[in-house]
């Protein structure tokens, strides 16, 4: 079927539009009367003002601001009325206008005559309120307005409800009939927070250059901009940005058909004859303008308040159209109306820019109509003429962008692909249940992914939290629950996730939430998070939700900030949740709550359907043993000096009646050995030891052991009984353990040495400043090999170049074989000045060695021999640039008094054969086949002798080698 019967061929891409900012013109001359004043109707209207001009006017009635409005910062409310856009524009009379309006209030204080409603589509859903005794209505126009609400709910994916009143009713001359919409005027910062954080939105570039606090607008053709710090907004697009648990159910448009237009009631089954208005284009017009296609202008000349509206965001002059982002972000809008000039609709952040048509700012259509047809939106053309119809595509990618920069989430193309690969379009799948689609997306569910959840947990009901002391702290991304400057303060189990607390003072807090959440069913769904401060929200191990400051889930005053909207889609079952903010508050608040079409709105998730994590409580006080054992560690017995270093030493529990387990660390941590069953059920520790300070644990059987003095229960919890720690077979300690507990005991073995030269730690150079001597840091071959090989870096019986040039320290190198064997060193090769850096070129056999770097003042000998800071001062540090054959690296940090080694590989010689083009060490048709594909496309490759020309000789001197064979 034809879009346009007036179309002559395909539309291009910087589309002339006709209402592209808000309603719709005449194709008339318009008169140049102009109407504003206050009526003298009936109360609530009694207010009311009207305004544009005589043949196109719009009532404006004042309205008082409800209170959710005024928690979300709104200043103002409005019903706006106007004509219905059709083959004259918007034109209704004044007097069809008030009476419209008088009607409409009515009904909507005291409901409709015969009044019923039905929800149509999902997201959004349509809420159709009409009169059930109306069989015109009923039979002829329900039909096809429910097909114009279908239509939009497949374009888009916001789940709210518009609330819309249809009825019937007659208007003078060719008035086709009026529409009513509230608008409310909000602060610019609230609404570029909404679209920022609240609204369903894949592309966030529009939103994200949007001005934080204010926006720059020359209003009725002034070159001086206006800081403009409100916009008007209607119902629904306040919805689609914020959600419905923020604004509230309720009409948001109503529409009266003229019953004595000629109406094509067969919507895109049949076009529009001649003398027709086509019912579907037309409904489809007017909810568009209820879901926010709207602009300032549209409120005609004169106006005594400058506004803006949707529309008005993104539409600028010749002169400021922005070519970077900065100028989106801060070049002026045009305001109001304006001079007959050039202008546009310009999405940059997005790519999309549209040529609008020259204004008239004494109509509330404010464009004026040009005819050619294909320089148009799509059904939000200002005029919609009648015998056309856009059917079955009446929303064109023109009409589509701004709706997105409003808060809408366009899913209209998704349908026409085909993401299973099965030949059909994927709406047609979705269509005849080939393929689900839960989430109304138009997406089939096979090609997107749902998280399926870790399954059961089968723990206690309610929620983990843990609270963290972190004081300093000013951002989650900087917390570590394992830092010395971090205190768990308590983990336990409660409830739900609706948590007040207080504490008894404002410090800086970490509030930390682990759960596993039952979903109900297959869906997309939404969670917000109320929060003091920073957050993240994690399901499933994938960061969902993330914000720098503070957000309610209800605003309750102007000050409030809402919480971000965050969006996953689950399969159905248990999905763990996780859940971190900060708070610097004394009473902080943290509260979640979740949605999706299955549940049919929003809910505090059920404690029914929360289940606690990473919560074990062995010893039955109350609190995660987690933090007991934090405790524990915290509470570490110290014994002292048990005996000299570097003898043997053991250490058991041998009378204790449980089994036990023990382990022991070094002061720094580190888990130097570990023990089950070696005295029947108890536990046994054999040493030889260093001098230093030691830290031993004793806890029960199944128990995992690891590095920073850790002890964890595997599974379940650890036995429990009377312990005895034994040094040398005497008792030095006992008492009883709790399951699930640890008992920490630290000593001292003799004077720290830690290279056994006699010499304390205390008094050996530690140049790099990390608390070690430097002599204790010394690499031995064993480490090297830890830290894995460099590789190949070049052939035997070839010179093999190991260089320090270009660093800026003085330097020494060192090559040693497997065995140990020095094979070269070198202190001054290369350099500025006296050349302080080092080079060794080399020629050696196929094989293993070790390269070792150091500063100045370092002694190599055989057996890996290294003595650092040889002559009593540090070796030299510094910006170390370093090749080893073919590996090379520049400007690491290299530290004073440190050696690096690794080691490296020689590779046996290898033959070649030039003419095996595709290395598999034969010649056949496939290295033919390779050389004339390379010297079709002039690669390099095929350039055999190397002239740098494509030609006969190349083609001889491959044949050549070809003929000759490989070794």
């Amino acid at each position: 079927m034809m879009k346009n019967k007036n179309a002559t061929g395909p539309r291009i891409a910087y589309t002339a539009i006709a209402g592209a900012i808000g309603m719709c013109v005449s194709m008339q001359t318009l008169a140049s009367t102009e109407l504003e004043y206050e009526s003298q109707a009936p109360s609530p209207i009694d207010q009311a003002r009207l305004v544009g001009s005589a043949e196109h006017p719009e009532l404006i009635v004042p309205m008082e601001v409800p209170g959710w409005a005024a928690n979300l910062g709104i200043t103002g409310a409005e019903r706006v009325y106007k004509g219905i856009c059709g083959p004259n524009g918007a034109h209704i009379s004044g007097n069809d206008l008030f009476r419209a309006a008088q009607i409409d209030l009515q009904r909507m204080v005291n409901g409709q005559r015969g009044s019923t409603t039905e929800v149509i589509g999902e997201s959004p859903a349509f809420a159709l309120s009409y009169d059930i005794t109306d069989p015109l209505f009923v039979a002829f126009y329900l039909p096809v307005i429910r097909s114009a609400a279908e239509y939009l709910d497949r374009q888009f994916d916001n789940r709210v409800e518009i609330g819309a009143t249809m009825a019937l009713g007659t208007f003078d001359n060719d008035v086709i009939g009026s529409a009513g919409s509230t608008r409310y005027t909000i602060p610019w910062p609230v609404y570029v927070e909404g679209l920022r954080q609240q609204s369903v939105r894949e592309d966030a570039r529009f939103a994200a250059q949007l001005p934080e606090s204010t926006l720059a607008v020359n209003y009725n053709g002034s070159s001086s901009a206006t800081s403009e710090t409100q916009i008007r907004v209607t119902a629904a697009q306040l919805r689609a940005v914020f959600g419905d648990n923020v604004v509230p159910q309720g009409q948001a448009v109503s529409i009266t058909f003229n019953s004595n237009t000629s109406w094509n009631f067969l919507g895109c089954n049949l076009e529009p004859g001649n003398d027709q208005q086509s019912l579907i284009d037309v409904a489809v017009h007017e909810l568009v303008h209820s879901m926010g296609f709207t602009s300032g202008i549209a409120s005609g000349g004169n106006n005594s308040g400058d506004q803006i509206e949707g529309l008005d965001v993104a539409r600028f002059r010749v002169s400021q159209l922005p070519f970077t982002n900065a100028q989106f972000t801060n070049n002026a809008r045009i305001g109001e109306q304006f001079t007959a000039e050039p202008h546009f609709y310009s999405s940059f952040p997005t790519g999309i820019l549209t040529n609008l048509e020259s204004g008239d700012g004494h109509q509330p259509s404010h464009l004026t109509y040009i005819s050619d047809s294909d320089d148009k939106l799509g059904v939000m053309d200002p005029v919609i003429v009648r015998g056309t119809t856009r059917c079955p595509d009446f929303l064109s990618l023109d009409d589509i962008q701004p709706l997105d920069d409003m808060g809408w989430r366009p899913i209209g193309t998704h349908g026409l692909n085909d993401c299973n690969g099965n030949g059909h379009p994927d709406i047609v799948d979705i269509t005849i249940g080939t393929s689900l689609d839960v989430d109304n997306d138009s997406i089939p569910d096979e090609c997107e992914f749902f998280s399926v959840g870790a399954g059961d947990p089968f723990t206690t009901s309610g929620v983990t939290r843990t609270i963290f002391e972190t004081p300093g702290l000013t951002a989650l991304n900087f917390f570590d629950p394992m830092s010395p400057d971090v205190t768990p303060v308590v983990s336990n189990i409660i409830t739900d996730m609706d948590d007040p607390m207080s504490f008894p003072n404002d410090n800086t807090r970490v509030i930390q939430y682990e759960f596993s959440m039952f979903v109900p069913s297959r869906d997309e769904y939404a969670f917000r998070v109320a929060h003091p401060d920073n957050m993240y929200l994690l399901i499933d191990n994938t960061i969902i939700g993330q914000s720098e400051r503070a957000g309610q889930i209800l605003r309750n005053s102007s000050g409030t900030l809402l919480s971000s909207q965050s969006f996953m889609q689950l399969d159905a079952g248990w999905h763990n949740v996780f859940v971190q903010v900060l708070s610097n508050d004394t009473t902080p608040f943290v509260r979640m709550v979740r949605e999706s079409r299955s549940l049919g709105g929003w809910e505090d998730i059920p404690v029914s359907h929360l289940k606690a994590l990473n919560f074990t409580d062995c010893d039955g006080n109350g609190e995660n043993d987690y933090i007991d054992r934090i405790d524990d560690l915290g509470f570490t017995f110290d014994i002292g000096s048990i005996g000299d270093a570097n003898t043997n030493i053991r250490l058991d529990t041998c009378g204790s009646d449980y089994d036990t387990e023990v382990a022991l660390w070094d002061a720094s941590g580190s888990l130097l050995a570990q023990n089950d069953d070696d005295c029947g059920y108890q536990s046994v520790i054999d040493a030889n030891l260093p001098a230093g300070e030691y830290v031993l644990a004793i806890s029960g059987y199944n128990t995992l052991f690891g590095d920073d003095f850790s002890a964890e229960p595997i599974d379940g919890c650890t036995d429990t009984g009377m312990w005895r720690f034994n040094v040398q077979n005497s008792e030095a300690l006992s008492g009883s353990l709790p399951s699930g507990r640890v008992m920490y005991i630290s000593f001292t073995l003799g004077d720290a040495d830690c290279d056994g030269d006699g010499i304390p730690d205390t008094a050996e150079l530690d140049c790099d400043g990390n608390g070690v001597p430097d002599d204790c840091e010394l690499p031995t071959q064993a480490d090297a090999d830890a830290e894995g090989s460099i590789g190949v870096i070049g052939y035997e019986n070839e010179i093999i170049t190991i260089s320090t040039c270009g660093s800026d320290f003085d330097t020494q190198l060192a090559v040693f074989d497997t065995d140990g064997n020095l094979v070269a060193q070198n202190d001054d090769f290369c350099g500025p000045g006296l050349g302080l850096q080092s080079q060794l070129d080399l020629i050696l056999d196929a094989g293993t060695y070790y390269v070792a770097v150091s500063g100045y003042s370092t002694v190599y000998s055989d057996g890996f021999g290294m003595v650092i800071n040889a002559n009593g001062a540090c070796s030299a540090g510094g910006s170390l640039d370093i090749m080893v054959g073919n590996l090379t690296e520049t400007g690491g940090d290299f530290p004073a008094g440190r050696v690096i080694m690794a080691p490296f590989e020689v590779g046996i010689a290898q033959d070649t054969c030039d003419a095996d083009m595709n290395g598999d060490g034969e010649l056949n048709f496939f290295d033919v086949s390779e050389f004339l594909t390379a010297y079709s496309s002039l690669d390099p490759i095929a350039d055999f002798n190397g002239d740098g020309l494509y030609n006969f000789f190349d083609v001889s001197a491959f044949l050549t080698a070809y003929n000759g064979g490989c070794p």
